[in-house]
């Protein structure tokens, strides 16, 4: 494990991860552990509530880094922290925060101090947490190495030497067998000290907003550079989405009143009015330009031969998993009360949403100007164009509006074939979505045409 960073903003899931997946699996190994999660319990609490033994090894140290003592104690972890421990630090940007210029000197040691003494002398270290740091030392046995100079890499007591500052410790931790975890809403906080020796960094996303069960308490996670702020997942990193069992909401408390407020409750996409503004717009204009013939009135004989039909392919689309192909997709595939599903194999967020029709009812581009380039023709300017197409889904009983931003939230791609043409991917399956064919208009009735006779 070494060092790694957990980041997300919070209600992400980030420390209830480091908990279970880290701490509970250290603690069976019959590891010393540290942590300042707060409010977490004991181990004897923990074993009860779990109905399991741990090994007569395991030790958890709690400490809390509201405090001045805890900060101190947690900051200079190099300083008393038994060979092979596993620490876990949240909210690590108090302790080494990026506006940080000094280097952190103020947590440095004297070199010339015996490991032994800088454990045994570190205050409000408990007795217990000495020993057990003290026997971990001692358990290491001087094999009298020495270099061409003749001095030795042990200190006077021929034990191992402790790093001096906490450079070393995060430069040399896997030397003393030490795993350190360090969880924090925002990654940009936290020093480069740390973040550059990281093994690696996971963003975590919840997407509890999401009104399907499946996606409750799973959030999405990936790993990426911890020099990177990793916000999004780029092609090549890993996307997870692990599911965070209750149980271990019942380990720790997570606030300081005991009561929690839902995560995600501000990232839905259509209580933003930002987002509304840039979906309903170009939404309303297209959805416009398709009602013209319910106004105007059209050539019913005309629409059958000019407009996309029901047995089109265009129309029905198709939905392609592993080798099969089933048909079913612009328009329903089965008529009277019978249901098809397009997407019905969960965790697809549409198949949760029982989705029967998807057509394509907006489409936008936007342009990022990169500059000018110089070619053998003369000047040309380079600019990006970047898609976003707003879709119309149906089901038996609802209906959905979203756009393309939203389902790559969702873990699809969405790859665009013409304006009125897009495939949307995911690992299981290929979907072929098309612009919602005009509806004919019908034949006004006799009492419309006398009241527009009356005009």
């Amino acid at each position: 494990m070494a060092s790694s960073i957990y980041h997300g903003k919070p209600g992400s899931y980030k420390t209830s991860t480091a908990v279970w997946f880290h701490i509970l699996p250290a603690l069976r190994k019959g590891r010393f552990v540290c942590t300042n999660v707060e409010g977490l319990f004991s181990l004897e609490e923990i074993e009860k509530i779990l109905g399991e033994k741990f090994p007569e090894t395991a030790y958890l140290f709690r400490v809390s880094t509201l405090n001045d003592i805890g900060v101190n104690t947690m900051a200079k972890w190099f300083h008393w922290l038994p060979l092979g421990a596993f620490i876990v630090i949240d909210e690590i940007q108090n302790l080494y925060n990026s506006k940080d210029r000094t280097d952190f000197k103020v947590h440095d040691t004297n070199r010339s101090v015996n490991t032994l003494d800088r454990i045994l002398d570190f205050p409000s270290l408990p007795e217990n947490v000495k020993y057990l740091s003290q026997q971990a030392l001692i358990s290491v046995i001087d094999d009298g190495y020495t270099d061409d100079m003749g001095i030795s890499e042990r200190d006077s007591n021929g034990h191992v030497l402790y790093p001096v500052n906490i450079k070393d410790a995060l430069m040399r931790h896997r030397k003393y067998n030490w795993d350190i975890i360090g969880c924090t809403p925002e990654i940009a906080h936290v020093h480069t000290l740390y973040r550059g020796v990281s093994e690696k960094a996971v963003s975590h996303r919840s997407f509890d907003f999401v009104p399907i069960p499946w996606f409750q308490r799973r959030p999405r996670t990936h790993e990426h550079n911890p020099m990177e702020k990793g916000i999004r997942p780029v092609k090549g990193e890993t996307v997870k989405r692990p599911k965070i069992p209750v149980k271990v909401f019942s380990l720790y408390k997570s606030t300081q009143t005991g009561k929690n407020n839902r995560s995600g409750v501000n990232e839905n996409p259509f209580k933003n009015r930002a987002t509304l503004f840039k979906i309903f717009i170009p939404l309303s204009i297209v959805l416009g330009f398709l009602s013209l013939p319910l106004f105007y009135g059209s050539d019913p004989k005309g629409a059958d031969s000019k407009q996309v039909g029901s047995t089109s392919p265009a129309a029905n689309g198709l939905v392609s998993k592993a080798h099969n192909t089933i048909a079913g997709q612009g328009v329903p595939v089965s008529s009277g009360d019978t249901h098809n599903p397009i997407f019905n194999d969960a965790p697809d967020f549409l198949a949760q949403l029982k989705v029967e029709q998807l057509f394509i009812v907006g489409h936008v581009q936007k342009s990022k100007f990169l500059g000018i380039v110089k070619t053998q023709n003369g000047a040309e300017s380079r600019q990006t164009i970047t898609d976003y197409f707003v879709f119309s889904a149906s089901s038996k009983d609802a209906q959905y509006t979203f756009n393309s931003e939203d389902l790559k939230e969702m873990g699809y791609t969405i790859k665009k074939i013409t304006n009125c043409y897009v495939q949307i991917n995911n690992v299981v399956r290929t979907v072929h979505s098309f612009c919602n064919p005009s509806l004919p208009a019908s034949e006004p009735d006799s009492k419309n045409e006398s009241i527009l006779a009356g005009i």
